[in-house]
């Protein structure tokens, strides 16, 4: 049986897809979001659990929260 998918596992999933959407490395989007591109791959493959986090790239993105979240 496979564990369901956590709110922080999605966002992570979400964000992997939005970068895919606008053309956007993970390099690139560290380099916009001021943070080490591997930080960007933890986010991506761990999730994110901090809403500033989130905020921080809706910000970046241009986008509102929710988009980010997928709600």
């Amino acid at each position: 049986m496979t564990q369901p998918v956590t709110l922080q596992e999605k966002i992570g999933r979400n964000l992997k897809e939005l970068l895919r959407q606008r053309h956007l490395t993970q390099e690139k989007f560290a380099e916009y979001c001021s943070v080490e591109a591997r930080t960007v791959r933890k986010w991506i493959q761990k999730g994110i659990d901090k809403i500033s986090v989130v905020e921080q790239i809706a910000i970046v993105l241009e986008i509102g929260i929710k988009d980010v979240m997928m709600l």
